[in-house]
């Protein structure tokens, strides 16, 4: 990608292949303890790379995409390996305190301006009824939920999209690139058992999940 260099290219490469690694480890049920491992070395690798070259950012934003990525880590461990109910709404929660940090860190250089957001509220307009029509498909008492935390997942997107024309080109691509992995991964969270068999939708999930959080943190570098 133009713009990186070739330690960062370096790092990417690294970072996919432990990615890679992380979601074969979580497709088995006998490999479980090897996945905390590779997760806990995922969000390791990202923070001591973010943390080595975030020089030039405010230490809000800092905080925030330390906070975010400290969350959802430990939400998505929680969700993966849910084995009762109240773990599952536990992983649920961090991963929503994840998306409001990173939604904070994008609007610390949004611009603010109607004609800017108006195409972001058609597709957001569009997408919600989408999920609104498909959500019938749910059990009844899951609708509720399962709709807010997508509503906050397309906050976090237009948090992202926001940032347009206020910072340089790769790191808006980057952030927004992650923004739009993270709502598809959500929607994948939230109908796959309808719209995919269950490996192939949380391997899918899963993969989304990972380069989101590398494009969040490159993108906030590259700031």
């Amino acid at each position: 990608m133009l713009g990186l260099t070739i330690k960062e290219r370096c790092f990417g490469i690294c970072f996919g292949l432990l990615l890679c690694l992380d979601i074969a480890l979580t497709a088995y049920p006998s490999s479980f303890f090897y996945g905390y491992v590779t997760k806990l070395l995922l969000l390791s690798v990202l923070l001591i790379f973010f943390l080595s070259r975030d020089h030039a950012l405010q230490p809000l934003e800092k905080g925030l995409l330390i906070l975010g990525l400290l969350s959802f880590f430990a939400g998505e461990i929680l969700v993966v390996y849910d084995v009762n109910w109240s773990l599952l709404v536990y992983g649920l929660l961090f991963i929503i305190v994840a998306k409001l940090a990173y939604s904070l860190a994008f609007l610390n250089r949004a611009a603010f301006d109607i004609d800017h957001m108006l195409p972001f509220l058609v597709f957001a307009l569009l997408y919600s009824m989408a999920v609104l029509y498909f959500l019938y498909d749910l059990p009844g008492e899951v609708h509720l939920s399962a709709y807010l935390y997508l509503v906050l997942a397309l906050l976090m997107l237009n948090s992202a999209f926001l940032r347009q024309d206020r910072v340089n080109s790769l790191s808006f691509w980057l952030i927004f690139s992650g923004a739009v992995l993270f709502l598809v991964s959500e929607t994948i969270l939230v109908f796959r058992p309808q719209m995919l068999p269950l490996s192939f939708g949380g391997v899918l999930t899963l993969f989304l999940y990972g380069l989101s959080q590398y494009c969040f943190t490159l993108g906030l570098i590259k700031q």
